[in-house]
């Protein structure tokens, strides 16, 4: 079974009732939540900001299902059976949640400890910047960070790039779509990232040519 089909289920049969996720069958629960049942148990169970909720597995598996879906937050509400306001509130208790409890212990610096990251370090770094011949509790400890971002451009209506850029008829829209269902969720999508001037901001990557980019073929897309 299909995300999809299972989104398109889910909005017209059963609540998925996360409270109750035993009784939800475990190749289903994994597919909304990327985790199996005893999986999602040991999360549980490390979080202890989320004990005192009544609805302690629906605002974890709310904060999962987003991440696994990326669906909009309004259709997810269809799907648990809740107010688009109520969701966006799980999420955000969720999150809350992950970022104090799990994300100290699992990410940074403070989870892992100098002579672990000197255990780790790789043989050429070890070489160029480190101590390999003394002893390991005396070996430095290398990080090597990288600081770069490509470089994108703001698109805008104007560029002459868009002068012959093709304009399409509902008909020719739902074929390029292979379908209606991303049509349906424009609205959503967009409701989601425009900014609150109304504006939608495009950026494009100058890392390849207009010459670099006629050259591509459809099987390399």
């Amino acid at each position: 079974m299909t995300i999809v089909s299972m989104l398109q289920r889910h909005i017209t049969e059963e609540i998925l009732d996360f409270e109750q996720y035993e009784n939800i069958a475990p190749a289903e629960f994994h597919s909304w939540t990327g985790l199996t049942q005893g999986q999602f148990t040991e999360l549980l169970d490390s979080l202890p900001s989320l004990r005192t909720k009544k609805n302690k597995r629906t605002v974890l598996a709310a904060v999962l299902v987003k991440l696994r879906t990326c669906d909009s937050n309004a259709r997810l509400a269809n799907i648990f059976k809740c107010s688009e306001t109520a969701f966006h509130t799980w999420l955000k208790i969720g999150r809350n949640a992950l970022l104090e409890d799990l994300v100290p212990l699992n990410v940074g610096f403070d989870h892992i400890s100098r002579e672990d990251v000197a255990h780790r370090n790789l043989f050429l770094p070890n070489n160029l910047f480190g101590n390999p011949s003394s002893p390991e509790d005396e070996r430095k400890a290398i990080t090597i960070c990288d600081g770069t971002r490509a470089q994108f451009t703001l698109m805008t209506a104007d560029m002459p790039e868009f002068v012959d850029f093709p304009r399409m008829d509902e008909n020719e829209l739902l074929l390029f779509a292979l379908g209606v269902y991303q049509l349906k969720q424009a609205k959503s999508y967009y409701d989601e990232h425009v900014l609150d001037n109304g504006a939608f901001t495009i950026e494009l990557s100058n890392e390849l040519s207009n010459e670099d980019l006629a050259e591509l073929q459809g099987n390399d897309l």
